[in-house]
């Protein structure tokens, strides 16, 4: 299957527009969150967004040749986002699964 994208688009501009746009999302909810109180607080999911960010940036080093390495760096810190992430939403649990098993609970 031949894709055929607009004239000056690569998939390298793709993934770079990606990443920018991941950077202005971030910093969006990041100012949301701090001038209402609402919204996502990044501590909560930092880990989520590096993994995510990480596994982008990757994805651009590949496409770039002899970027071996940097790609190979941004695969393991986005596979250490995800086990951070994967370990903080287990201690949420846990911790939720206790507090439900306390008198009066919910």
């Amino acid at each position: 299957m031949d894709i055929h994208l607009p004239v000056g688009w690569t998939l390298v501009t793709i993934v770079d527009a990606l990443l920018v746009f991941t950077a202005l999302e971030i910093a969006a909810l990041w100012a949301w969150h701090r001038v209402t109180g609402r919204g996502i607080a990044l501590r909560e999911v930092w880990a989520t967004l590096l993994a995510g960010a990480m596994l982008m940036l990757a994805l651009r080093c590949a496409l770039t040749p002899g970027w071996t390495l940097p790609t190979l760096a941004c695969l393991a810190t986005a596979g250490l986002g995800h086990a951070i992430d994967l370990r903080s939403r287990r201690r949420a649990s846990a911790t939720q699964g206790r507090a439900s098993d306390a008198p009066g609970g919910a």
